[in-house]
C-alpha cells in the first residue's frame, strides 16, 4: 500500500513539474502558448477540487502558498531566455 502511495505521489509530482516546464518554455507553436497559458491559469487558480494545483501541492504535502509565489516570482522576474526553474 505505501509503494503505492509513493508511485501515485511521483505522478503528481511530474504533473507539477509539466506545469513548471511548460510556463519555462518559450512557444515555437500554438499548441505551446496554450499549454504555457494553461499552465498558468492552473498555478493561479484557487479551484480546491481534485487535480487542481492546490490539490496536488496537498497530496505532496507542499505549502501550495509558497510554491505558488516561487513559481509566479521566477517566471515574472527572469527573462524566458534564461530560466531555469529548479525541478522537483
Amino acid at each position: 500500500m505505501m509503494i503505492e502511495y509513493e508511485n501515485c505521489k511521483k505522478l503528481w509530482a511530474g504533473v507539477l513539474q509539466q506545469a513548471i516546464d511548460d510556463l519555462n518554455c518559450i512557444p515555437k507553436k500554438t499548441e505551446e502558448q496554450l499549454a504555457k497559458e494553461d499552465a498558468l491559469r492552473w498555478i493561479e487558480s484557487n479551484n480546491v477540487s481534485s487535480f487542481s494545483f492546490i490539490w496536488v501541492c496537498e497530496v505532496l504535502d507542499l505549502n501550495y502558498k509558497i510554491i505558488r509565489a516561487g513559481i509566479l516570482n521566477e517566471i515574472l522576474q527572469t527573462p524566458a531566455t534564461s530560466r531555469s526553474v529548479n525541478h522537483l
